[in-house]
């Protein structure tokens, strides 16, 4: 590594700061404590520690080794969720942490990404093979090159070695988190719907820029005030929530990052559709490719809908006792393809992927204008799928489905 990265200066810029930091000092605000934080840390990588010891943590780890499959999509997006968990603990006003251990923790999270992406990690193997050069390839295309240009030095983007890159993007994710929690808290948490599904995005789009997955892959830099914007509470929000009660700035549920809120059966049931290049195809060509948003919003209920009748758990569940599902089942299998549209797809460039993207291939009926795979049903899903178009399905509420997945499904990760 670099010997200006290594050098002992480097680190007496960092111990004075501590000594400086250590002296009484009047109580400050929440706010005024993520300012001096984000600071402390722009310090800390820019102009002290940076990232230099991140082989040295490698080499001296001598403990118990995980496994996982970073080129899996939900397995990649379950790393970025516990990354952000692991940040907003560090910065939780309620954290009973001095500001050096905020500082530290938050640059923890920092250096597990870099190092990660740069796969030094000896406590985490990644057996896909996706960490490494080939995640450094597609991040410096999606993310490098986006965020270097918004800086005014491009160039800059396209020539920074790989190391740097995982670094730079390290500190990205943590300082992205730390200026929305401070905005939040600076201009109230009640100007948003949810704390938790604003966060949500961060998650989303960094899991974008390093998925392996090219049709879920995305290259729009994080603007906070889109977020914002999008999150907003209105009068009508109001009206319609009267009990409704804002999250703090610093809060964080879990269960509303990613897909934690789904059942076992309906996690399998979103794996089993991602990992299909025809469902990738019709949801891209629907909703994200060039000319989508022309197409009737009752064309893309029927292709969703028809996705929730054929590999959905509740209506699968439903032929195979012999009945057709009813309104609420369906509705229930395509709220899971809906919830998949509007924050991983919609986070997607819609740049040609090749393999996805392509016309339909002989062996299945296209819809000429649309370019949408039709495949074929059988002949009682078929039955259940007109009987839903003509509007005369079986009202009721959805019987309770095993939370087994088929045998079809792909066990996850």
């Amino acid at each position: 590594m670099p010997k200006s990265k290594t050098s002992p200066r480097r680190a007496r810029k960092l111990a004075q700061r501590r000594a400086d930091n250590r002296r009484p000092s009047q109580p400050i605000t929440y706010v005024e404590m993520l300012d001096r934080l984000r600071e402390t840390l722009n310090a800390r990588f820019y102009e002290e520690q940076g990232f230099a010891h991140l082989e040295i943590l490698a080499a001296n780890y001598s403990g118990p080794v995980t496994k996982g499959d970073l080129s899996n999509y939900f397995e990649l997006q379950h790393f970025f969720i516990g990354m952000t968990v692991a940040l907003c603990d560090a910065v939780r006003a309620s954290t009973k942490m001095t500001m050096e251990q905020r500082e530290d923790a938050c640059a923890a999270v920092a250096y597990v990404v870099a190092a990660t992406l740069l796969d030094l990690r000896e406590d985490f193997r990644d057996v896909s093979g996706w960490m490494g050069p080939k995640v450094l390839k597609a991040l410096r295309e999606r993310w490098g090159i986006a965020k270097m240009r918004a800086a005014g030095i491009e160039e800059a983007g396209r020539s920074m070695d790989d190391r740097s890159l995982a670094c730079y993007f390290g500190m990205d994710f943590v300082m992205t988190l730390l200026d929305m929690t401070g905005e939040l808290a600076e201009r109230g948490s009640g100007s948003v719907i949810s704390v938790s599904t604003c966060k949500d995005q961060v998650v989303t789009a960094f899991t974008s820029y390093a998925t392996a997955n090219a049709a879920l892959a995305g290259d729009r830099l994080v603007d906070l005030e889109t977020v914002f914007e999008e999150s907003a509470v209105s009068d009508e929000f109001r009206r319609d929530y009267p009990d409704w009660t804002p999250e703090p700035a610093d809060g964080l549920n879990e269960v509303l990052l990613g897909y934690n809120a789904l059942s076992d059966a309906d996690a399998a049931f979103l794996e089993k559709l991602v990992a299909d290049p025809y469902f990738l195809h019709d949801m891209r060509a629907l909703y994200v490719r060039e000319g989508s948003e022309e197409i009737p919003q009752g064309r893309r209920e029927e292709i969703v809908m028809g996705y929730a009748l054929r590999y959905g758990p509740r209506s699968t569940a439903a032929f195979a006792a012999g009945r057709d599902p009813t309104e609420a089942e369906m509705d229930l299998d395509a709220e899971t393809i809906n919830l998949f549209v509007m924050t991983t797809l919609l986070a997607a460039s819609s740049a040609f992927v090749p393999g996805v993207d392509d016309d339909p291939k002989e062996g299945f009926e296209a819809e000429a204008d649309r370019h949408v795979y039709r495949v074929a049903m059988a002949p009682k899903v078929e039955d259940a799928f007109k009987t839903w178009q003509a509007g005369r399905l079986a009202a009721g509420p959805a019987e309770e489905t095993p939370e087994q997945p088929s045998e079809e499904t792909p066990k996850e990760g």
